[in-house]
């Protein structure tokens, strides 16, 4: 499962990239991202990046083809479905008070008294702030286009 506020942060990206930096050199706008890494890159570091042995398969777009709400979230990788606090346990929670994914042995260890329901009920509402607030960059990605 995408973890829905690193979705919400490459949206505030996308939707203002003039403003975004190079996240390599820091130096120079970004204009690339690295699907696989999901890292924002320049023109420079995105050649590269590609050039280096570990990322030659790496596939990099540029990032005025980010359009849609699944382009978004191909961006973001994929968390590991396993707890890295209990092996073994599946992350099948999601913490309100701490805004992360848990296992069932987190709920009696290490976030008891937090708030906490289970991802599949959560899900939905966070899909609905971010769906709404797509709207904004749309019109920023619209305008870009021109």
């Amino acid at each position: 499962m995408h973890n829905l506020f690193e979705i919400r942060d490459v949206f505030e990206k996308v939707k203002e990239p003039q403003q975004t930096q190079c996240e390599n050199c820091e130096k120079n706008h970004s204009t690339r991202i690295c699907q696989d890494c999901s890292v924002f890159l320049c023109q420079e570091c995105a050649d590269v990046h590609k050039k280096w042995k570990d990322f030659r398969n790496h596939t990099i777009i540029e990032i005025s083809h980010v359009q849609t709400s699944a382009n978004v979230a191909s961006l973001v990788p994929q968390k590991k479905k396993i707890c890295q606090k209990h092996p073994g346990k599946k992350l099948k929670i999601y913490c309100e008070t701490c805004s992360e994914l848990i296992c069932s042995d987190c709920t009696i260890r290490l976030h008891r008294g937090h708030r906490y329901n289970l991802i599949s009920d959560t899900f939905p509402k966070y899909k609905e702030e971010i769906l709404a607030s797509l709207e904004p960059v749309k019109h920023h990605i619209a305008a870009a286009d021109k």
